[in-house]
């Protein structure tokens, strides 16, 4: 890791210092154990398997991400950047080059720019109030774009429009030199690479912001931009799915059912420990259950191949790696999907044996004999900015309008959130779509999106539904400021929180809280839930009566 901590000192913009007082700096960075990955580290990735696909079968890849810049132009603020950010922007550039793209294009992408400035907005307010409201998926982007490389700015400003960003060098350092996101005096270059707090900060939603992967300043995340700009100007198409699927199970009154959501990270390197996803799956593997569902998300954003026409992220960080010890397994589809036109799923995963069942379909339904599990697809027609809030289109809707009137208790299964994370509102409009459709609100709604673990009270906007906020598979976060009232107890919308702080953490990890999955145990009307950490240990658990 010396050669990791080097560059982060000599890559920090701005930073100038004498020869002499950088390389006793340099010295002393270099003996610290930064659990920041190098950008020329292998991973090793136990148990991947091939992946079935239409097209060939694919052997354990190699990790997309794990190829990145090492140079000066590879990296930002010391942080290593994916080469498949830049290969995927300069052959949608030369793309646009290419094909004239008609005013309704331009438009859309000029709406997309002038909602990435509204998001930096809340950054900026974020820095002066860290309690205010959480920034938004894609806040830091127009910043990354307009400060990773002077020439494909330049490009992109002239082909595609790219507006300045309206959040300054000095605000986005106060982002990784700041751990209470208050107000600071400025202060000298010196002083500032001398407070780099390697824990980072924490918005009120518990998103975390450092050098970890998959944190806020991870610039990965630019290849989720990259890939939704490709979709929105055409550049990448839908990919066709099956028709919704129903897997009957009536015959049985009793079923086990593992559920994770946001687990499509890969394995990674996560200070001397493994990551996140490899626990949860370590320990998902010890329940003798029927059946597995991923709530969706792969990251950056689900490619089903690189620009060179290797596998892409779908392959290496989900299909390859997914073995929870489960006879059957179902994926939904999410927003990190869509960026690449659900074609990861679709011909990655959805054509591997290990998600048979589902027949390329990306809405289902699990029939038992007193319940009916609807799997939703609540990306694939959402209309907004980077498919951030989940809409439901009418063969969809038709589908849970089918399996409300079946007789049986409703659980619903959907990647995005369908409430606020505190519990205090509902998400639409995509609550009311599943009332509109199924006729009366489902009786129990399971979600991602959020990378948090909640149960919600009766006393949330969900009512009588019972809530469920299960996307803490395996993105790092920190405790979310907004689950808590003053006196330190959780808001009355909030039954549990899942926020046991990381044991013996390293500094990269000292405002983490673990990661988990939940379990369900159907019997009759009744449903066992638990809630597990990602070393496998029980944290929440309830006997819910629906009759």
């Amino acid at each position: 890791m010396q050669e990791e901590s080097t560059l982060l000192v000599l890559s920090m913009k701005g930073v100038l210092m004498s020869s002499l007082f950088r390389s006793i700096l340099i010295s002393l960075f270099c003996l610290l154990p930064l659990s920041v990955q190098a950008a020329d580290e292998q991973d090793t990735i136990p148990g991947c398997g091939s992946v079935q696909s239409s097209a060939a079968q694919y052997q354990c890849p190699d990790d997309p991400a794990k190829d990145r810049d090492t140079g000066v132009k590879g990296r930002f603020y010391g942080m290593s950047v994916p080469r498949e950010h830049v290969r995927y922007l300069n052959e949608l550039l030369d793309w646009v080059d290419r094909t004239e793209l008609s005013d309704q294009q331009y438009q859309a992408v000029r709406q997309f720019w002038a909602e990435l400035g509204e998001r930096e907005k809340d950054v900026l307010a974020m820095l002066n109030e860290p309690t205010s409201e959480t920034p938004e998926d894609g806040s830091l982007l127009l910043y990354f774009l307009n400060h990773y490389d002077a020439i494909m700015s330049e490009r992109m400003k002239r082909n595609l429009g790219l507006p300045d960003s309206s959040i300054s060098v000095y605000d986005f350092e106060r982002l990784m030199t700041s751990s209470h996101g208050g107000k600071s005096d400025k202060k000298t270059d010196d002083e500032m690479l001398f407070d780099i707090p390697l824990e980072g900060m924490l918005d009120s939603g518990g998103n975390l912001y450092n050098l970890t992967r998959y944190a806020q300043l991870d610039p990965g995340w630019s290849t989720s931009l990259a890939y939704y700009l490709g979709y929105r100007v055409g550049h990448i198409k839908l990919a066709p799915v099956g028709e919704p699927v129903t897997v009957d199970f009536s015959d049985r009154d009793e079923m086990s059912i593992l559920v994770v959501g946001d687990w499509g990270t890969g394995y990674w390197h996560d200070g001397g420990r493994p990551s996140p996803a490899q626990q949860v799956m370590l320990s998902m593997q010890k329940h003798p259950a029927d059946i597995t569902i991923h709530l969706g998300d792969e990251y950056y954003a689900g490619t089903r191949e690189t620009v060179d026409g290797k596998p892409g992220e779908e392959a290496f960080n989900f299909t390859s790696i997914w073995n929870p010890g489960t006879p059957y397994s179902f994926a939904l589809g999410s927003n990190h999907g869509m960026y690449d036109g659900e074609n990861g799923l679709r011909y990655i995963t959805l054509d591997s044996s290990k998600f048979a069942s589902q027949k390329q379909a990306t809405t289902f339904a699990i029939l038992l004999k007193e319940w009916v599990i609807v799997g939703l697809d609540t990306a694939r027609y959402d209309p907004s900015d980077l498919f951030l809030k989940g809409a439901l289109n009418e063969e969809q809707g038709r589908f849970l309008q089918e399996m409300g009137q079946s007789g049986k208790k409703v659980m619903v299964v959907t990647h995005h959130n369908g409430l606020s994370l505190d519990g205090k509102t509902q998400n639409n409009p995509l609550w009311n779509q599943v009332r509109e459709y199924l006729g009366r609100d489902p009786d129990y709604w399971i979600w991602a999106h959020i990378h948090q673990g909640a149960v919600y009270s009766d006393q949330s906007a969900a009512g009588t539904t019972a809530a469920r906020c299960w996307g803490h598979g395996a993105i790092p976060v920190g405790r979310a400021s907004v689950m808590y009232q003053s006196d330190g107890s959780l808001v009355p919308e909030v039954a549990y929180y899942s926020d046991t702080p990381y044991p013996d953490p390293d500094r990269e990890q000292k405002l983490r809280i673990l990661n988990g999955y939940g379990l369900l145990k159907f019997s009759g009307h009744s449903v066992t839930e638990q809630m597990y950490d990602q070393h496998g240990s029980l944290q929440w658990q309830d006997t819910l009566n629906f009759d």
